[in-house]
């Protein structure tokens, strides 16, 4: 699915599936994470790069025999929180 979902259903449905599986808590935890709102923009702007990010993670992680995808995730969601 995170291989060939984007191309063969496209970016809405994509989204649609991401809110219902871990979309909607991550929304949440951003929110909280940011001191925002739930639904407000900026969470909204931030919410499908990161998804997208843990996604890659878990392919290249996958794909690797090395590296600590786990303090390289981590470090880049502080780094967005924290700006």
């Amino acid at each position: 699915m995170l291989l060939e979902g984007p191309g063969v259903l496209g970016p809405e449905p994509m989204r649609r599936l991401d809110r219902e599986t871990g979309g909607r808590e991550l929304r949440h935890d951003l929110a909280e994470a940011m001191g925002r709102n739930e639904g407000d923009p900026e969470v909204e702007m931030l919410a499908d790069p990161v998804s997208a990010m843990f996604d890659r993670a878990v392919l290249a992680r996958n794909a690797s025999t090395g590296g600590d995808y786990r303090k390289m995730v981590t470090s880049v969601l502080r780094e967005l929180v924290d700006e």
